[in-house]
């Protein structure tokens, strides 16, 4: 069984290879890690324990009321959000401190939402920046 594949692009290259070694060492003790593209599946209870970080060397800006990243060999600087109070609070706190569930809940308080509304808010906005390549986890999943 011979199986083809697909050439990768460099930067896609050394995001697998990064993944790849950020979880080997875990993985060889016998601790099960996840893929970056295994978050959109994870239940509630298990997102809420990741941590949220911008990826080092990542600029971010705000330009005509939404903020931008800067993204080194991406031409046009992504839209990350639209400027608002919800999101800028959560990005905020994507700093590799705080877990999904602490940021959401305290979204949610200075909101006054409701819990499930500032977990919402909170994973749509994590999960975009991990599309986008801008968040990732800070802890082991």
């Amino acid at each position: 069984m011979n199986e083809r594949t697909q050439p990768v692009s460099g930067p896609e290259f050394f995001r697998v290879i990064r993944s790849e070694s950020m979880t080997f060492p875990d993985a060889a003790r016998g601790t099960p890690q996840l893929q970056l593209s295994d978050l959109w599946g994870l239940s509630r209870d298990r997102l809420t324990k990741v941590v949220p970080a911008v990826k080092p060397n990542i600029q971010i800006c705000v330009s005509d009321r939404h903020v931008r990243a800067r993204i080194r060999g991406v031409e046009e600087d992504p839209i990350l959000f639209e400027l608002d109070t919800a999101n800028t609070f959560a990005f905020n706190r994507f700093n590799g401190k705080a877990c999904i569930g602490e940021i959401s809940a305290d979204l949610a308080a200075i909101m006054s939402w409701e819990e499930d509304q500032g977990y919402a808010s909170t994973r749509s906005l994590f999960l975009r920046l991990v599309r986008l390549g801008v968040c990732e986890p800070h802890n082991a999943i």
